[in-house]
């Protein structure tokens, strides 16, 4: 075998914990007969996405690092280096590839800068694990940003992988962006993973701890001082439905916002509402794979 080639395939075994080689046997033996589909069958969904991702990451020659059930990423956007935490058990591997790989967000950077207009103030809504942030620090260093996210285990790595790269100006809330201050609960979303993570308001019977409170956009621009939001991302998976439901309540804050990028979730029907909202407030929009990013005018 090339040594190369059996290099890399070390590299890649080494990813994983004593307890998940089981898997990486398995999957092993089924390329090595032929098999492959009908073993992959027998294997977690997470395993397969993790390996996949990290057998790209290493032939693009990234430098990977296991760290119990984490695995850092050494990872250069633009001018600075950052070690990103991924879980294996987890969608954070394909949240990487959208964010990190396929640079998602570089188009409604590329828009602000060839407008003129400054990143200085971000609302990072569905912040994930913080790739998007980290993204956006990359390319804006003196903005500063406002993370949201409603997901336990996703914001202790979304903690994580700021304070480990020691980013500065950036603010952290673990609660879910909605049209008012209440209280939600977790619903299934898509397909499951964490990066599906959806809520719907809490109704009597539904235990305390279930529960998970909110923010608004007025309450963040009360708390932060700030009198305009140069670039508000969303992806909140099915929550815009929600968050532009009333257009009475949304039309004095959406004015304060300078750029949008949107995942809009077609299965809830919301799209032509959302699009005529932002169009009615003075955004000329452009769609760009899964977003909808609007510039006002």
């Amino acid at each position: 075998m090339d040594v190369k080639i059996q290099n890399r395939k070390y590299l890649l075994q080494s990813q994983f914990a004593w307890n998940e080689k089981v898997y990486v046997l398995l999957h092993a033996l089924g390329e090595r007969i032929s098999l492959g589909k009908q073993f992959s069958s027998l294997l977690p969904k997470w395993f397969l996405t993790s390996r996949k991702a990290f057998n790209h990451l290493i032939e693009k020659g990234y430098v990977l690092k296991k760290n119990g059930a984490l695995n850092t990423v050494d990872v250069k956007l633009n001018t600075h280096h950052y070690a990103v935490s991924l879980r294996r058990n987890s969608s954070d591997p394909l949240v990487f590839n959208q964010v990190i790989l396929q640079k998602e967000y570089q188009p409604v950077v590329d828009l602000l800068k060839q407008n003129n207009l400054s990143g200085n103030k971000i609302i990072d809504a569905g912040a994930n694990i913080g790739l998007t942030s980290l993204y956006f620090k990359s390319v804006f260093p003196e903005s500063e940003i406002y993370a949201i996210e409603p997901n336990k285990d996703n914001f202790k790595i979304l903690a994580k992988n700021i304070k480990d790269n020691h980013l500065k100006k950036i603010r952290l809330t673990d609660k879910a962006i909605w049209d008012k201050e209440t209280k939600l609960i977790p619903v299934t979303f898509r397909d499951g993973l964490d990066w599906s993570f959806s809520l719907e308001e809490y109704e009597k019977g539904h235990e305390k701890e279930t529960c998970f409170e909110t923010t608004t956009i007025p309450k963040i621009l009360q708390e932060t001082g700030w009198q305009t939001i140069d670039l508000l991302k969303i992806d909140i998976e099915g929550g815009e439905a929600k968050l532009f439901e009333n257009p009475e309540m949304v039309k004095p804050w959406l004015s304060k916002v300078n750029a949008i990028v949107i995942e809009i979730h077609d299965e809830l029907g919301v799209r032509p509402r959302i699009m005529t909202l932002l169009k009615e407030s003075g955004f000329s929009l452009i769609d760009h794979g899964e977003h909808t990013i609007g510039l006002r005018s």
